[in-house]
């Protein structure tokens, strides 16, 4: 190989490693996401977080992601009232698993904690239209925010 094939491969590779290194950064599981020099953690709770104990920091970001088919009628929403460590974050979304009409897919909610302290955080899968029919799911997890 001439110079000028080995000096294009040198700094192609050291282009291509600067590119990875950033796209790993900017991808790291359970970091901290926010402009400005702020960071806020996101925990994100899934059904298999069902009856457990979670930890979390002020500021934090909860997200929780449950499968759902609001095509069904069914959506999860707040079983009671949300105890006063947290508050919610706008509406539950839903995306869907595929682009078949009527598919399921997963809803979520997000929470902020906003003070220190412990209480349940309960989700009920269930019809709106249908306030006397118990939920067809549920979802609780004890919230520990210091």
């Amino acid at each position: 190989m001439d110079r000028r094939t080995v000096a294009t491969a040198t700094v192609s590779c050291l282009l291509l490693a600067a590119a990875m290194i950033t796209g790993c950064a900017a991808s790291s599981p359970g970091g901290t996401y926010g402009g400005s020099g702020a960071s806020t953690k996101v925990v994100e709770l899934t059904a298999a977080d069902n009856g457990k104990t979670v930890d979390a920091d002020i500021g934090s970001t909860l997200v929780v992601k449950l499968e759902g088919n609001p095509t069904t009628g069914y959506t999860w929403s707040t079983d009671g009232s949300l105890p006063p460590i947290v508050k919610e974050d706008g509406a539950a979304s839903y995306e869907a698993s595929s682009s078949a009409i009527g598919s399921g897919g997963t809803m979520m909610m997000t929470y902020s904690a906003t003070q220190a302290g412990s209480g349940d955080l309960k989700l009920k899968y269930w019809r709106t239209f249908e306030p006397t029919v118990p939920p067809v799911a549920t979802f609780q997890v004890m919230l520990k925010v210091k």
